[in-house]
């Protein structure tokens, strides 16, 4: 899912130019389709009971499994659902806002080549969410979005400068791109493990989808 523009950004560049826009579209819908649903019938539930065979967090940092497995009525009636879902409208909205412009304003200075920064930008999106999420193991959730939140917020203000110049330096715009991206894919590991250890698995499904809508407003409010 991270790593996705890597290939689809020059692939869709590609396509486009000898294609025109309904084509590719068409093009890709039914690529998505069959690999999508091809690689879907891979998948199978683990058994009831399963636990992955990780090894205990160190000191017992990570969060504790939930003791009860809330519904998606009980956690909307809990104060720390609001919380998270605020914290969430930000930090997504944030990387979206960034994901969305960054082609723009790579062209300013890199050209045709642009995509190569909107694929560098997916690779640290990607790797945001392993980092994190392991870095979240061992030192706890709330410490680990903590430090990405401010990460993120100290990219957001160096960036004003190296936009607004003119003479800046590509791989700096893609350096700073790539940082951002990263930080943006740590909200997609963090926010539903925060969710499984508030609330349990049983519903997981439904209550992560809940919290999600936080990524869905966030990206539509703050791009």
């Amino acid at each position: 899912f991270g790593l996705a523009p890597v290939y689809l950004a020059p692939t869709s560049q590609y396509l486009l130019g000898h294609f025109g826009v309904q084509k590719t579209m068409l093009i890709l819908g039914v690529a998505f389709t069959v690999i999508v649903c091809g690689l879907a019938q891979m998948l199978r539930n683990p058994p009831a009971g399963y636990v992955a065979g990780a090894k205990p967090a160190v000191s017992g940092a990570a969060a504790k499994p939930a003791a009860t497995n809330s519904t998606p009525g009980e956690i909307l009636r809990t104060p720390g659902f609001y919380l998270l879902w605020v914290i969430y409208f930000i930090g997504s909205g944030a990387g979206l806002m960034v994901i969305g412009s960054v082609s723009g304003m790579a062209k300013k200075s890199m050209g045709e080549s642009a995509f190569i920064a909107v694929a560098v930008m997916a690779i640290g999106n990607a790797a945001g969410r392993i980092v994190s999420g392991m870095l979240s193991d061992k030192i706890g959730r709330r410490w680990t979005l903590m430090i990405v939140l401010l990460f993120q917020a100290a990219l957001m203000f160096a960036a004003i400068p190296l936009i607004s110049s003119k003479t800046t330096a590509p791989v700096l715009i893609v350096l700073v791109a790539s940082l951002i991206g990263f930080n943006y894919g740590a909200n997609l590991s963090l926010f539903p493990s925060f969710t499984k250890d508030l609330w349990g698995l049983k519903n997981f499904g439904m209550n992560y989808g809940v919290l999600f809508t936080a990524w869905g407003v966030g990206g539509l409010v703050l791009p």
